[in-house]
C-alpha cells in the first residue's frame, strides 16, 4: 500500500513547533520597580482680617480667637428690633490642599430663631454654594450679619443667648463612602 504523504501539513506542524520553541527561548519577564513619596501637605482653613461693618449695635468682643484661628468670638448687645451686627472676615486656605465649601450651620434654636436671623454670604453679596472651590493659597472675603428681627410681635423673654455659626470646608479630594 502506498500512502501519499502531504508535506504541507508536516511543514506547518514543524513551523509551529519551531516558533513555539523560539518564543519560549526569547520571552522574558519585565519587572518595574520604584518608590513613591508623598508631599507633606496640610489642611489649613482659617480666618484673617476681621473687620466690623455695623457700628449701631453695642458689643464688647469681636476677635479671631488667638488660640484657634478657625473661631471668632463676639459678644453683642441688641437693644431693639431691626438692629444688625455685621462684620467681614477672610476665609484663607493656608494649607497645601485645595478645599471646597461644605456647609454653614448655626445653633440657634427654634425659640431664638424668631428673634435672631443669621446671613452669611460672600463680601459682594453672592450666595456661598456647596462645593465652591477655595484653592490653596487663596482667600475669600465673607460678610456675616446677625439681625435682630424687626417683625416680631413681642420681645424675647431671655436676657442672653449663645450663638455659634460654623462654616465647614473639606478637602477637595474627600471621597464620600
Amino acid at each position: 500500500m502506498n500512502k501519499k504523504i502531504n508535506y504541507k501539513y508536516i511543514i506547518v506542524i514543524l513551523l509551529v513547533v519551531c516558533i513555539s520553541i523560539g518564543f519560549a527561548y526569547l520571552s522574558t519577564t519585565l519587572n518595574i520597580g520604584g518608590s513613591v513619596t508623598f508631599n507633606e501637605n496640610n489642611f489649613d482653613i482659617h480666618f484673617e482680617n476681621l473687620e466690623l461693618v455695623s457700628e449701631d449695635v453695642s458689643y464688647t468682643t469681636l476677635e479671631i480667637n488667638p488660640n484657634n484661628t478657625t473661631s471668632i468670638n463676639t459678644t453683642i448687645n441688641f437693644k431693639e428690633p431691626s438692629e444688625i451686627f455685621e462684620f467681614t472676615v477672610d476665609v484663607v486656605n493656608g494649607g497645601g490642599i485645595d478645599a471646597i465649601f461644605d456647609s454653614i450651620e448655626n445653633n440657634i434654636n427654634t425659640t431664638n430663631e424668631e428673634y435672631i436671623s443669621v446671613d452669611v454670604k460672600y463680601y459682594d453679596g453672592t450666595t456661598i454654594n456647596q462645593n465652591d472651590l477655595l484653592r490653596m493659597g487663596q482667600s475669600k472675603r465673607i460678610r456675616v450679619k446677625l439681625i435682630y428681627n424687626y417683625d416680631i410681635e413681642e420681645l424675647p423673654t431671655i436676657n442672653s443667648t449663645s450663638i455659634t455659626i460654623t462654616i465647614n470646608y473639606k478637602n477637595i479630594n474627600v471621597r464620600e463612602i
